[in-house]
């Protein structure tokens, strides 16, 4: 459905953290994913055995897997990778929408559930690689306050995350923001 500017109503998507036997949603979800939405998660041409291998090959020590579900089926997911092998204040955020699920509020709910499980893994900073026509993600990582510059053919973002949760802007609902981050438990 569409309102009168031609934007979809968002999406009534239910966030959640995955865990190791939810692997199959994630895979399914990736493979769901047209040509244009693997250039610009991955940013180059992905094939599904490619895809296959990444989903089941997630490392959760150091991996935070969101998930977003309508109607059961998981939509999109956003993933928090720490840069070393147990967690730092470092780390690579990426995010994946199916086509149908775009434009409508499911990536920025998203981002706000990596922000909350990156503060409860006292992660300081989160950089993404974004495909330049990634627009979607540009606006979600500015509206979070995060920054951009161009390296080779990709935009580097840096997101600061804030000790201070941004839950009254956030289109998270509160059980939904009490789950990731009670689901998130550091060593």
């Amino acid at each position: 459905m569409s309102n009168r500017l031609g934007r979809k109503a968002p999406a009534e998507a239910a966030i959640r953290m995955l865990a190791s036997v939810d692997t199959h949603h994630f895979e399914g979800h990736l493979l769901r994913l047209t040509n244009h939405c693997r250039r610009l998660r991955f940013g180059g041409e992905i094939t599904d055995r490619f895809l296959r291998d990444y989903a089941q090959n997630v490392d959760f020590a150091n991996t935070v897997v969101l998930g977003a579900f309508i109607n059961g089926m998981m939509v999109a997911a956003a993933e928090l990778r720490s840069f070393q092998t147990k967690w730092c204040e470092k780390a690579e955020g990426a995010f994946s929408v199916e086509v149908a699920n775009r434009a409508c509020g499911v990536g920025t709910k998203l981002m706000h559930g990596l922000l909350a499980a990156a503060r409860k893994l006292e992660v300081s900073e989160i950089y993404l690689t974004l495909h330049p026509a990634n627009h979607a993600m540009r606006r979600i990582v500015e509206a979070v306050q995060g920054g951009f510059h161009l390296e080779g053919q990709d935009l580097e973002g840096r997101v600061i995350v804030s000790k201070e949760p941004m839950e009254a802007f956030s289109p998270l609902s509160e059980t939904e923001l009490e789950i990731v981050s009670l689901a998130i438990l550091p060593d």
